[in-house]
């Protein structure tokens, strides 16, 4: 009793609490630093080489990728994983959503702000369903409500994976994880299995 009693003296909550904050800061300005050095090489070596995608209009159409399509696609799927933003703001930029810094900034903000301060996920969330709706409206996809809150709030950098692939199969280029460009010769669901290098910008 008398060293469980010496133990709970030696616990300081407020402590350990700003440990805990001064843990998720590090690591939250450490992932956005790496994020804004990956950023401006990716905006000049891919994004800039990467065709604009007219607004597509006529019959709504289905999805052809499912949201968990970016699995089976090794370069899509480490851009979504390890750096989310630049590859979101990518398909901003590619589909007219709006402009790649634009959309950079404000994921980086809502994101990582979201993790070292909850109250940043009111902002988050709206940003990330706002961005989901007018890229569905401009890519002609069908989209409902509900499906589009669930994704924003839990399944996020797999739809950032399923649009990477769909702008991919749109323009018919696509992007490798170390700032390349590949065009695509057939228009399927595993792109880099149909492509040949074209090179990267110097």
């Amino acid at each position: 009793m008398e060293s469980s009693s010496n133990m709970n003296a030696g616990y300081d909550p407020a402590k350990l609490q700003e440990f805990q904050v001064l843990v998720v800061g590090f690591v939250c300005v450490t992932w956005a630093v790496l994020s804004v050095l990956f950023a401006w090489p990716f905006k000049h070596k891919v994004v800039d080489r990467m065709p604009k995608i007219p607004r597509q209009t006529g019959e709504v159409r289905e999805r052809k990728l499912g949201l968990f399509a970016c699995f089976s696609n090794q370069d899509a799927c480490q851009h979504a994983a390890f750096c989310p933003a630049p590859a979101a703001a990518r398909v901003m930029e590619q589909s007219g959503v709006t402009g790649y810094w634009t959309g950079f900034a404000v994921t980086c903000v809502t994101m990582y702000g979201g993790m070292c301060c909850q109250s940043m996920e009111c902002f988050a969330l709206p940003w990330r369903m706002w961005t989901m709706w007018r890229y569905t409206e401009l890519m002609n996809y069908e989209a409902d409500f509900i499906s589009t809150f669930g994704v924003s709030c839990c399944c996020w950098p797999c739809e950032v994976g399923r649009q990477t692939m769909e702008v991919d199969l749109e323009s018919g280029r696509s992007a490798t994880c170390v700032c390349q460009v590949r065009e695509q010769r057939l228009l399927n669901v595993q792109p880099q299995q149909q492509m040949r290098d074209i090179g990267a910008v110097a």
